[in-house]
């Protein structure tokens, strides 16, 4: 199999499909003019990251802002377009295997500091990233685990990435953020400050903690991805990305025209009507995740049965997101490619059973505060203290919460995961459950459920689409009959742009890159 579509077979590509609204009504009366607040001919987006990117290394990304950051500075090798179709590029074509990839790279790419990329360049930032000392969140997730190794062939123009086990989600891995490729790797601190040479269409010029961030277009770049739908108008010259993590403030910048582009979770979202161009997406999904490891409630499938049962799944709904979520059936939505169809038929506990197991139980919850203020967690907090149990709750910020609940650097029990699921594919979600933990692999939770991990490894060791989705079937099954998880509900978010903006969503997610001025 070769070239662009590459998902498994035309009838799975079908089921993988995203959908798409488009930004097709206009309005909001703020705006400081096409120029943006520069003036003299340039043009000026300003758009918003909920805090400060950890690190400006695409390899170190594991949260929303690293991950749109990385998208800026470093194009990758392909991109997901709408349906689930890969695109070109850096890459023009492509050859694949369960086990290889070859991509041939397009004539002309030059890095930010106008150097040609080569292939010995592009292979290196792979083997970067995929190297174990390197601790990229993602390498697992993209290349599986075992050895990864990526040559480059300069007078071909060519990449080769060889595995020594199969992983058939490679392609879709090689189109996320985190694997953004890189000019030069050899200045760790300079790669984390944003100052090494990228392959993206912008190059940081100034950064301010806790206040703005601007990148600069670049003029030489002529080989981003051609999507199936592009924004009307031209690129900025520079986009601003101010540090906003109150969506109420957010709300009322773009209302004042002191931004351009926001993009909401909370209720702030009903403030912005049909006089607002505006794109509604189901930006991540959230399950359940219990911390298993040895002196933890969670260790208990006991305790994980009662937790699901005192558990209202629409109660948290209503909560997190107002009630606008799609309920879930597994750790991920219907846009991606063999999710159980069933509905989730719960624990099997009677809530009586439950509260007496729970009763003077300790559990701590750690939330994420970035959607609707981490309601949805404190939903939580109060149905299991009806039931019984002494509940600690941390809600904290969207950096903490990446470091400590899937770093796992910090204690508790019970988290809920918001996995934004770049690749579309249940590999994403499900490598979370499997493995050994961070920093060495991505089990944030320490599950230990030998029949999810070996029916994990066989649907990634085919291609055949119909044995692929059996063994899918299979893990997903596992889990949940031993609650390794509880599947809740997507986040709806919303992204509202002012009048002089045009943007397009691919693959159902918002791309800074894409944010263009009319005109």
């Amino acid at each position: 199999m070769t070239r662009v579509n590459r998902r498994w077979a035309a009838g799975v590509s079908t089921a993988a499909l995203v959908l798409l609204v488009p930004a097709c009504t206009t309005g909001g009366t703020g705006s400081s003019g096409d120029d943006g607040p520069s003036g003299g001919g340039s043009t000026v987006v300003r758009t918003t990251f909920t805090s400060d990117p950890k690190s400006f290394d695409p390899a170190k990304g594991d949260n929303l802002n690293d991950y749109m950051a990385a998208r800026v500075l470093y194009d990758t090798l392909v991109r997901r377009d709408d349906a689930g179709t890969i695109i070109p590029g850096l890459a023009a074509t492509w050859t694949v295997a369960p086990d290889k990839i070859e991509f041939k790279l397009r004539d002309g790419i030059k890095c930010s500091d106008g150097t040609p990329l080569t292939a010995t360049a592009a292979a290196a930032s792979l083997n970067y990233f995929a190297a174990p000392e390197t601790k990229a969140p993602a390498a697992k997730q993209v290349f599986g685990t075992g050895k990864t190794t990526a040559t480059g062939d300069d007078a071909a123009n060519t990449v080769r990435i060889e595995l020594d086990h199969p992983w058939a989600d490679m392609l879709y891995g090689l189109a996320m953020p985190q694997t953004g490729i890189v000019c030069a790797v050899k200045d760790p601190a300079a790669l984390a400050a944003g100052k090494a040479p990228g392959t993206g269409p912008f190059t940081l010029a100034e950064s301010q903690r806790g206040a703005t961030y601007t990148f600069t277009r670049r003029t030489d770049y002529t080989w981003g991805p051609a999507f199936s739908k592009m924004p009307e108008g031209k690129p900025p010259t520079s986009l601003v990305a101010a540090v906003v993590p109150n969506e109420s403030t957010a709300a009322n910048k773009l209302t004042t025209g002191d931004l351009d582009h926001i993009a909401i979770t909370g209720p702030d979202m009903d403030r912005f009507g049909t006089d607002w161009a505006s794109t509604t997406l189901s930006s991540s999904n959230q399950f359940m995740v219990f911390n298993q490891r040895p002196g933890h409630p969670g260790a208990d499938p006991e305790v994980r049965k009662a937790i699901a049962a005192v558990t209202d799944r629409v109660a948290f709904n209503n909560a997190s997101t107002r009630g606008k979520g799609q309920m879930l059936t597994s750790i991920t939505d219907a846009t991606s490619p063999c999710v159980l169809q069933r509905e989730y038929a719960g624990p099997g506990m009677d809530k009586a059973t439950a509260e007496g197991i729970l009763k003077g139980k300790k559990i701590r919850i750690l939330g994420l505060n970035v959607v609707s203020g981490g309601a949805g967690t404190a939903y939580l907090q109060a149905a299991l203290e009806k039931a019984g149990a002494s509940v600690e709750l941390r809600n904290v910020d969207l950096a903490t919460w990446a470091t400590e609940f899937i770093g796992n650097t910090g204690q508790w029990d019970l988290g809920v995961m918001i996995n934004i699921n770049l690749s579309a594919t249940l590999t994403t979600p499900g490598s979370f459950m499997h493995g050994e933990d961070p920093p060495k692999g991505r089990n944030i939770g320490g599950t230990q459920n030998p029949d999810y991990s070996k029916n994990f490894l066989a649907a990634l060791a085919t291609t055949d689409p119909a044995e692929h989705c059996a063994r899918w079937t299979d893990a997903q099954n596992a889990l949940i009959q031993r609650v390794d998880t509880v599947p809740l509900s997507t986040v709806p978010q919303k992204n509202i742009y002012s009048k002089r903006i045009s943007a397009v969503t691919p693959g159902g997610y918002s791309d800074l890159t894409l944010l263009w001025v009319k005109g």
